[in-house]
């Protein structure tokens, strides 16, 4: 994490940065769940007309601000485990700094310093696999993309979900109706 001149921004700086952007990560969110009721709206009009064409449309544009919403959720988690990662970092990096004047120390008194290095050895070992984990986050990400047959297999399922919930309304009102012409019925005889 260096930058052109040679100087790697302190954990405060960085910490702000992911702060930003995940305040941005919100404001996307809220943007895109209004996108995803408003496709599912339009999926549930097109369903009710029987307008096949106009669903495959609407589901696909639902599905997808679907996908962006999720990855938009992984961007978030990412970005408060790179929070935590900064953190632990920063810390781990004043325990190499003491840990090699230690062994300075060590070495001017003649003493033995091999823990000290096994030590600082385990510690940058554990950096190593913080960065690790940092690749994998970004891995997670990418892998959240869907491919068109997931689409097709998505579509499908917001289908069913969609008939189910208009069926469930219309049941309440097929009884209501049937309730009233029971309860005309002795009226007009």
């Amino acid at each position: 994490m260096k930058n052109l001149f040679g100087r790697r921004p302190c954990s405060a700086e960085i910490q702000q940065k992911l702060n930003v952007q995940r305040f941005k990560l919100e404001q996307l969110h809220f943007k895109i769940g209004e996108r995803v009721q408003q496709s599912m709206q339009e999926a549930k009009e097109c369903l009710a007309r029987g307008d096949e064409g106009g669903f495959r449309i609407a589901s696909h544009g639902c599905i997808l601000a679907k996908n962006a919403a999720s990855s938009i959720n992984d961007l978030k988690e990412m970005a408060m485990e790179m929070l935590d990662l900064v953190e632990i970092g920063e810390i781990l990096h004043g325990v190499v700094e003491a840990g090699v004047d230690l062994a300075k120390l060590q070495g001017k008194l003649g003493l033995d310093s091999t823990k000290l290095e096994s030590s600082l050895e385990k510690i940058r070992a554990s950096m190593t696999h913080m960065d690790g984990i940092a690749d994998a986050l970004s891995a997670t990400i990418e892998a959240s993309i869907s491919n068109p047959k997931q689409l097709s297999a998505d579509q499908e399922i917001l289908r069913k979900e969609i008939l189910t919930e208009m069926q469930a309304q219309e049941i309440p009102a097929e009884k209501l109706k049937d309730k009233t012409s029971k309860e005309l019925q002795p009226i007009q005889t």
